[in-house]
């Protein structure tokens, strides 16, 4: 998916959540009503690590660009909870798939 708006994206059909923790903050919320429905993203540090949920809406998409990882994860709409430690390596594996990555697990909710 490209990073900048084209005509598949109009709307939010598709979009990019790609959160930088770091410079002292501990939580940032996000909240975005498109035409499709909300769009959320939060993430969290709690001991050792980090929590990202991820929001999206019904016939959209978003490409989940995480912390060290080197290809971002596709999230299909439902909520999607992220959890990666700190001093894990970055997530492996392929975009898309059902199966966590090592160091990365995911859950759907």
């Amino acid at each position: 998916m490209p990073r900048t708006p084209d005509a598949a994206s109009a709307g939010y059909r598709r979009f990019v959540v790609a959160p930088r923790p770091g410079g002292g903050l501990t939580s940032v919320a996000a909240r975005h009503d498109s035409l499709h429905g909300t769009i959320e993203s939060r993430w969290e540090h709690h001991d050792g690590g980090y929590t990202l949920r991820v929001r999206v809406p019904p016939g959209t998409e978003a490409q989940v660009h995480l912390p060290g990882a080197d290809e971002p994860v596709r999230a299909l709409p439902g909520t999607h909870v992220y959890t990666w430690a700190e001093d894990d390596r970055a997530p492996g594996g392929d975009v898309g798939t059902a199966r966590p990555a090592p160091g990365l697990r995911t859950q759907l909710s």
